[in-house]
């Protein structure tokens, strides 16, 4: 029999369900698979009762903390109970034993260890689940494939996780889901597993990996228009990420243009999906960031109706976070919203002076930009003069070249006003 590729820490799993003594103490009254499998599943009862109580006691909002905290004891207290009789229903079990109780108490077994965070355990145990379950139980292989495969993640994102372990930890994901994809190439668990992975490359900073995984999630998956984001958003951190290496270590100024027309692409399906059906507030709100932060990504690009389009259009930022109309500046609201409310008038202000539209740019400033304190927009001009310089540190000089025609602009509308603007920007602007 061959042993699966888990490190030495889910050899005890193992060990269980292939029959191999564990050291648990022999007991007459229970030394048949049937006895202490009947032990077992009442001790099961028990903790998924308890478990019950808990997890409405948590999703009641107004219920007691110290209640909350009485029924956690209670349940843990059931499951440390139960963990003994179902390993030793595991450790009985033989050949001669019904092969579909067999698998139930392996099956119970892994959601103990589930729910005591024993993740690499859980995933051996599921996976033998889903390895010998046959036809006649239903889609009970598949679902303990992924419950493997959800387990492995959960180790992924464990606070004990060991240091180094990570990269194995993704390697055995990545196996557990080819495992998946070779049994059930038409799972809707498989987009679920693509997307997992991806945002688990994302998290270890792999952004060409993550979007690879990212992009498995088929147009007819309800995730399908979150993923294309997270696949932009992946490309927009490769070439933020980038972009502060100092200077002898920055790519080529073609994978910083292609980083880029990678995030839009990837932004602009996702939010093309997403406008179709927004089926909630949370949905809303994402959608509308993602305008946000796509209309960043045109602007660099040079696509300023575009940007233009993404800034005005219901929803856009200024109504859905900020809270304004159109026509009101947003300079007497909170910080957070009036530095919001600033960037959606700038970067509006650059759109219509791409498209050579002067008299709405100057409208802009008079009716919006100006009305904002001279700290604010001199920290603005502060940041768009951080970005002149690394535009031209990346070797990107067409994009250096249109912000830089922006910031002259606002400049010179500093001037008559008697507003300060930054000695740097003028600098870099010449």
């Amino acid at each position: 029999m061959k042993l699966p590729s888990l490190t030495g820490v889910v050899f005890t799993a193992w060990f269980a369900w292939t029959g191999v003594a564990m050291g648990a103490d022999s007991n007459p009254d229970r030394d048949d698979f049937a006895t202490a499998n009947d032990l077992a599943i009442a001790s099961m009862k028990v903790v998924r009762e308890r478990k019950f109580l808990l997890d409405d006691a948590v999703r009641i909002r107004t219920c007691q903390q110290e209640i909350i905290d009485k029924l956690q004891a209670d349940f843990s207290e059931a499951l440390n109970l139960a963990k003994p009789e179902l390993d030793r229903a595991v450790l009985l079990a033989t050949d001669a034993d019904d092969k579909q109780e067999v698998r139930s108490a392996r099956l119970r077994l892994a959601y103990a260890n589930l729910w005591l965070r024993n993740f690499y355990e859980t995933a051996v145990l599921a996976e033998n689940v889903a390895r010998s379950a046959g036809a006649n139980d239903g889609t009970l292989a598949e679902d303990c494939a992924f419950l493997s495969f959800t387990s492995l993640q959960q180790a992924f994102q464990s606070s004990r996780s060991p240091v180094g372990q990570k990269s194995q930890d993704l390697h055995l994901m990545i196996k557990a889901y080819h495992q998946l994809a070779d049994r059930w190439p038409d799972s809707n668990k498989l987009s679920e597993a693509a997307m997992i992975l991806g945002l688990s490359h994302d998290q270890e900073q792999l952004p060409a990996e993550a979007v690879g995984w990212y992009e498995k999630v088929p147009p007819s998956h309800p995730s399908y228009a979150f993923a294309q984001i997270r696949a932009g958003q992946a490309w927009m951190n490769a070439y933020n990420n980038a972009s502060r290496l100092p200077v002898a270590q920055k790519p080529t100024p073609a994978q910083f243009s292609a980083w880029l027309n990678a995030a839009h692409n990837h932004l602009r399906i996702g939010v093309d999906s997403m406008s179709k059906e927004v089926s909630n507030d949370s949905a809303a709100r994402e959608l509308v960031w993602t305008k946000f932060q796509l209309s960043q990504v045109t602007l660099s690009l040079g696509h300023d109706a575009e940007a233009l389009k993404l800034l005005l259009d219901e929803p856009n930022i200024l109504t859905a976070v900020v809270g304004i109309s159109d026509g009101v500046d947003g300079s007497e609201k909170d910080i957070r919203s009036r530095r919001i409310a600033l960037e959606f008038h700038v970067r509006r202000f650059r759109a219509y002076m791409g498209l050579g539209e002067t008299e709405l740019a100057d409208e802009t400033w008079s009716k919006s930009i100006a009305a904002f304190r001279d700290s604010e927009i001199t920290e603005m001009l502060s940041g768009l003069d951080r970005d002149i310089k690394r535009l031209g540190e990346n070797g990107e000089i067409e994009n250096q070249q249109r912000l830089r025609k922006s910031f002259e602009a606002l400049q010179k509308k500093l001037a008559p006003a008697g507003k300060s603007s930054p000695d740097a920007g003028t600098k870099h602007a010449k």
